[in-house]
């Protein structure tokens, strides 16, 4: 078992930092699609088999892409929208609204809290790791939708 699946429960619902970087997640995501690859349909797209695998026999694809998406937020521009669409949020629902604006409110609250060069994402890390209320903000970013 890799470090990654190790801890993939914890880093899908908040209770532990990503052990790797999304592209670390990317790869493990395409190894286990290409496990599956013997049954690929006739004219099924990639994205397709994803979809059809983590639902019908492999819900570690979708634990997987989400605790990409999370570690993707952390390490580059700080933005959810990938992680919501791995939720499976659409995109101008109020759930999403409320997510995305959640996530504005922490990204602000880590920005004055930077050390000198420290990339923003590393400053939302340190405060969602050592601050309570951060922490509930993030868990209510990054949950399952009901």
């Amino acid at each position: 078992m890799t470090t990654l699946l190790s801890n993939i429960q914890g880093v899908c619902n908040g209770t532990l930092s990503p052990a790797g970087s999304s592209a670390a997640y990317a790869r493990e995501v395409l190894w286990w699609t290409s496990e599956g690859s013997d049954d690929i349909r006739p004219g099924e797209l990639p994205h397709e088999v994803f979809e059809r695998l983590a639902r019908e026999r492999c819900p570690v694809l979708r634990a997987l892409r989400v605790a990409g998406g999370i570690a993707r937020m952390f390490e580059r521009d700080c933005d959810p929208r990938p992680l919501l669409d791995a939720l499976g949020l659409v995109s101008g629902s109020d759930e999403y609204s409320m997510r995305l604006y959640t996530w504005a409110d922490l990204v602000s609250l880590a920005a004055p809290h930077r050390r000198e060069g420290e990339p923003v994402g590393a400053a939302l890390r340190r405060l969602v790791e050592s601050n309570s209320a951060a922490r509930c903000a993030f868990i209510f970013a990054i949950a399952e939708p009901r």
